[in-house]
């Protein structure tokens, strides 16, 4: 724990240094767990590692075991490594073919590679009464909030959206207008040298999806 209190994470990072609390304060470490890793998009794999149906990949997202999983129907799902029943690992393996379903090692409970609930072994006369059934999304493999894929890059979110967090929001906007200026001007300048080929020049527009600075010309 911080043997000294900073209200101030920002002064955490100096010119010349990194305070040492950065890499061991597990208050600092859940913040960057809440805020980043479980927050963000982050990189799961590629499409090549699961070329076929069934084909599975384990990765780690923040504190969480995840299956990267190549469906039935050619899409992809990322799936929380944890049976919705008994809370055990569903595969063990770092990656492998799973055929048509998963099978949790415990009680035997089946899931579709979308993570849906296939089949409870006993299902009437084990869990009769019970809130266990394969109409309650309870019983669903956890999917992650959000996957995208991206010229074969696999991504996903454990959070709906992200929410950016800054200190000086005018600042950031005032960061990202310059930017996209450069941008236009850069491109402006590269037509301006084949107008002879065409006579048109391209304008950019500015998409702002993360922290980091980037400028998405159309």
């Amino acid at each position: 724990m911080l043997r000294e209190r900073i209200p101030d994470l920002a002064k955490c990072v100096e010119p010349d240094r990194v305070r040492r609390e950065v890499y061991t304060d597990a208050d600092i470490f859940e913040l960057e767990m809440q805020r980043i890793h479980e927050t963000v998009w982050i990189y799961c794999g590629h499409l090549s590692q699961i070329p076929k149906s069934g084909d599975y990949y384990t990765v780690q997202i923040g504190r969480q075991p995840m299956i990267m999983v190549r469906k039935g129907d050619g899409g992809v799902a990322v799936l929380y490594n944890r049976c919705p029943h008994r809370g055990n690992m569903i595969v063990g393996d770092m990656k492998g073919n799973t055929g048509e379903f998963f099978r949790c090692s415990y009680h035997a409970w089946t899931f579709h590679q979308d993570g849906k609930l296939k089949n409870i072994p006993m299902m009437e006369s084990g869990y009769q009464g019970t809130r266990y059934g394969k109409d309650s999304p309870d019983c669903n493999m956890k999917p992650a909030a959000r996957v995208e894929v991206y010229r074969g890059f696999v991504f996903a979110s454990l959070a709906l959206k992200t929410v950016l967090r800054s200190r000086n929001s005018s600042a950031r906007a005032s960061s990202r207008s310059t930017t996209c200026a450069i941008a236009r001007r850069k491109v402006k300048s590269r037509s301006s040298r084949t107008a002879s080929a065409s006579s048109s020049t391209r304008t950019g527009s500015c998409s702002w999806r993360t922290r980091s600075t980037r400028c998405t010309l159309q």
